[in-house]
């Protein structure tokens, strides 16, 4: 939690390492991440400043340890007013392995 808490105390923006995807060419975007010291990670705040996902169907999904969304599902539909989102998972990071079948109803609830 360091690192969170040092991110965030510096409002930093990391750099994503690889070259994001052309997002034209999908009509739906499965964004995971974890929630860091009941925030979003701050590489994700770089990530929405990148990425255009309005017009998408955005299925968020995350792990925490504790928080839940926290206010990250807010953020998301901030920073996107004109995505369409689908219910998505969160799932405390002690249960994701043994969160297998909480996943797989979720992805044949949505169709996948």
């Amino acid at each position: 939690m360091k690192r969170a808490t040092r991110e965030q105390n510096e409002n930093a923006r990391p750099k994503i390492k690889n070259k994001l995807p052309n997002f034209k060419k999908y009509d739906t975007i499965f964004l995971g991440y974890p929630i860091w010291d009941a925030h979003l990670p701050m590489i994700l705040h770089t990530f929405m400043a990148s990425a255009q996902l309005n017009g998408k169907i955005i299925i968020p999904f995350s792990t925490n340890a504790g928080s839940g969304w926290s206010d990250s599902l807010t953020m998301l539909r901030k920073q996107y007013p004109q995505a369409t989102f689908k219910k998505g998972l969160s799932i405390q990071g002690s249960d994701v392995k043994y969160s297998h079948a909480k996943i797989e109803k979720w992805l044949n609830r949505l169709g996948y």
